[in-house]
């Protein structure tokens, strides 16, 4: 299995799914603690001013994503339905009108409530 996020083994970072670093763990990390990148674990990438690897066998979850990408793009197999119709607005105007527009309504309801 390989789906995991990456935890670097010196506690440098660790990837965007993995949990956060500890020690006394599987993987013997060597303290608690790491901070999170925005990257998925993947063995063909590396990351920082070190050139650390970012996965490794059991963290990959770029390969992941990409074994299940056709599944996933299966989910939806009908397109899209078309518009119906056409729009119901007016033209717009090409000169200011001559009289007034209506103003809005004082004291009237809000135009969103909202829930709480």
């Amino acid at each position: 299995s390989y789906n995991y996020g990456y935890r670097d083994p010196n506690a440098n970072f660790r990837s965007i799914l993995a949990y956060n670093c500890r020690t006394g763990q599987c993987d013997n990390i060597s303290k608690a603690g790491c901070p999170r990148v925005k990257r998925f674990s993947n063995t063909y990438a590396n990351y920082g001013s070190d050139d650390l690897p970012m996965g490794n066998s059991g963290a990959n979850n770029a390969r992941q994503l990409n074994d299940k990408r056709v599944e996933v793009s299966n989910y939806y197999t009908r397109p899209p339905k078309e518009p119906t119709g056409s729009p119901t607005t007016s033209s717009p105007t090409t000169r200011p009108t001559d009289f007034p527009t209506k103003s809005p309504v004082i004291g009237g309801p809000p135009p969103c409530v909202s829930i709480q």
